[in-house]
């Protein structure tokens, strides 16, 4: 499992690679600490690079926090964790909060994103937004069409669905599959396409904005 991270890292390099940490209020703040330690550690192992005699770390660049509670009075739970990612990892951790929904701004303070929706294109609903959280927020819909419905094709809804977005979000992931169940047969082209973007992107001096996959690395 850990000896894909070097090689994705490779081929993926304007990716950010995130350890998965379930952060519910049922689980006490010293095992989600202790989680986000093992993760930071990983900077100091080394492993053997598929098809190569060479070796490479397997350091990761943050922490995607889950089951995270949207209630405010929780706020200060998750700035903890999020203060914690900064400090425990390289040039400054990347620290995401997943509520899946809306949530006060008091949880922006110290995360780096928040996923404001995570749920089906059928339920979807344009985020709210505020100045503050503009550049933070993440949109994670799954379940997209993949047929004609109502006389439009899958391109026909994604393409204004994507533009909509860009305006209001720092990030977005869209998918036909719902991805708690595994990954969808084409996610080797669908990294790729990322990948290739993101580089398409960050040479083009027009651009505004660029787009980033988060790639979840679960605890070995």
């Amino acid at each position: 499992m850990l000896r894909c991270i070097p090689r994705l890292k490779a081929e993926c390099t304007q990716c950010l690679f995130l350890g998965w940490v379930d952060a519910p209020t049922s689980r006490s703040g010293v095992q989600v600490k202790r989680d986000i330690a093992k993760y930071r550690d990983y900077a100091s192992l080394k492993v053997k690079v598929p098809g190569s005699a060479k070796t490479a770390t397997v350091g990761v660049d943050g922490i995607f926090f889950d089951s995270v509670s949207p209630a405010n009075v929780n706020a200060g739970r998750y700035t903890t964790f999020s203060e914690e990612v900064h400090t425990a990892f390289r040039s400054g951790g990347t620290a995401v909060l997943n509520p899946g929904e809306d949530v006060p701004k008091s949880f922006y303070s110290n995360a780096d994103l928040v996923t404001t929706y995570y749920g089906t294109y059928r339920a979807y609903t344009p985020p709210k937004n505020n100045a503050a959280s503009f550049l933070q927020q993440i949109v994670i819909i799954h379940s997209f069409p993949t047929k004609f419905v109502d006389g439009l094709s899958p391109t026909q809804r994604l393409l204004p669905l994507l533009d909509d977005l860009k305006k209001q979000v720092a990030a977005v992931f869209v998918s036909d599959f719902q991805s708690d169940l595994g990954f969808a047969f084409n996610w080797k082209a669908f990294t790729a396409a990322v990948a290739w973007r993101n580089q398409k992107v960050e040479n083009s001096a027009k651009k505004e904005r660029r787009e980033v996959v988060f790639a979840e690395v679960e605890e070995a």
